[in-house]
């Protein structure tokens, strides 16, 4: 699954709850922004294996409760944003970073 932001992981679970209904061996997400409210930390950690990996960026800060649940991967954007800042100074494209090929 993918997702832009999420704060509550109602969505996340729920979804994550009726794929495996229908048959989903297992269910991996994938979400930009994630500010999470303790009710999104208690669901995750709730979930009971319903989403077994969940891969998120620090594009905000995080929640250290977050960072330590084992089924949570944090990519750092701290290199894209890096080389956008590089590209942007030396006056040279950055649309370019998002061409996929």
């Amino acid at each position: 699954m993918v997702d832009d932001m999420t704060t509550t992981c109602g969505t996340l679970c729920a979804a994550a709850k009726l794929l495996k209904a229908h048959g989903a061996r297992s269910v991996r997400a994938v979400v930009s922004h994630i500010p999470l409210t303790q009710v999104g930390i208690d669901r995750l950690r709730a979930n009971n294996g319903l989403i077994e990996e969940l891969i998120c960026t620090d594009s905000i800060p995080l929640d250290e409760s977050i960072v330590g649940l084992p089924s949570v991967k944090v990519l750092s954007v701290a290199p894209l944003l890096a080389e956008a800042i590089t590209r942007i100074h030396n006056n040279r494209s950055v649309s370019s970073l998002f061409r996929l090929s």
